[in-house]
């Protein structure tokens, strides 16, 4: 029986550790013991086994680009001693970026587990990361985020390919613009502190400024906008919105919360989904209860207990995959 709908629940940090062990395996660099070591990691957890079936498929895409690991640097990445893991960004770059056409189009709804290996900066489900860039620059990036840094001889490029990220300006000696860049929109800060939110789901851009001043060009149409601290607005199909009132919540993530005033329950089910690597539902039953209150994005089973006490709700996890929010 095919697994497509059970292989949804895999984790994005498991379907990366299969798809740097299958890198390693095309390498021809493959050694007893890393071969050990793979069978002890297949046999951990039924969900590596089945990331690995799905890795099958992938195994032809590679086997069609054999020079891949062919570049000294890939070799040598497999050949040291460290663990293969904690190295595994540099080594899906050599790797994914000759098969990358065929991975890319196998996996779909995956899409950003080979962005975030080709990125220069990424985090995963749930985490969060802070990055002083050389010309002192800030970035913060949010749960599920992939940014590449490219800062040439005339300009500093940000290029957001997904998730959220915080900005904070340095000043750079050169006098280069810093910009960033993402699907919808490019922004060019004016000496600020910033965030951008390329929400996949909605297919929109938002832009929260806290300091200083952002200018928008939206992709396609050429709209633009000057954005001023305490303001915010959402870049949507080459529109860009009315400037509205900054609300906290669009950059209290960066100091670890989420802050929400009225918000139906419902919602803010779907704004955990971003932390949590796997399903949460909220029954439909009282998804329309409102919620106020901070809430720590580092401590979720904290944030489930201060759920239960503000709302007549039961919240039931049968595994960090699967989550549940039901009425009591």
């Amino acid at each position: 029986m095919p697994d497509d709908h059970r292989d949804q629940a895999l984790s994005p940090e498991v379907l990366d550790q299969a798809l740097a062990w299958l890198a390693l395996s095309c390498s021809g660099n493959f050694t007893e013991q890393q071969m050990l070591q793979f069978q002890q990691w297949l046999q951990l957890d039924s969900e590596h086994e089945r990331a690995w079936r799905r890795m099958q498929v992938l195994s032809t895409a590679f086997k069609d680009h054999e020079p891949a690991l062919v570049d000294p640097i890939a070799r040598s990445m497999v050949q040291r001693p460290e663990p293969l893991l904690s190295k595994r960004r540099t080594l899906l770059k050599v790797v994914l970026g000759t098969a990358v056409g065929c991975a890319g189009a196998w996996y779909g709804k995956d899409t950003r587990l080979v962005q975030g290996s080709l990125a220069d900066l990424s985090t995963d489900i749930g985490e969060r990361r802070h990055h002083v860039l050389h010309d002192g620059t800030q970035l913060w990036l949010n749960t599920a985020t992939a940014v590449d840094v490219d800062y040439g001889r005339d300009e500093r490029r940000l290029t957001l390919r997904y998730g959220e990220v915080g900005v904070l300006t340095g000043n750079d000696l050169a006098g280069r613009p810093l910009v960033v860049v993402t699907r919808d929109a490019q922004f060019a800060p004016q000496g600020t502190h910033f965030t951008v939110h390329a929400d996949e789901a909605r297919a929109i851009t938002s832009l929260a400024v806290t300091q200083g001043a952002v200018a928008v060009t939206a992709s396609g149409t050429g709209a633009m906008a000057l954005v001023q601290a305490g303001q915010q607005v959402a870049v949507d199909h080459g529109r860009v919105s009315l400037p509205a009132a900054l609300e906290a919540r669009s950059t209290a993530w960066i100091n670890g919360l989420i802050i929400v005033e009225r918000m139906r329950l419902g919602d803010f089910t779907r704004e955990l989904t971003r932390y949590l690597p796997g399903i949460v539902r909220c029954d439909p039953h009282v998804a329309a209860l409102e919620l106020t209150g901070s809430f720590p994005l580092d401590d979720l089973t904290k944030t489930f207990t201060m759920l239960e006490r503000s709302l007549p709700v039961k919240v039931n996890q049968r595994t960090r995959y699967w989550t549940s929010i039901t009425g009591v």
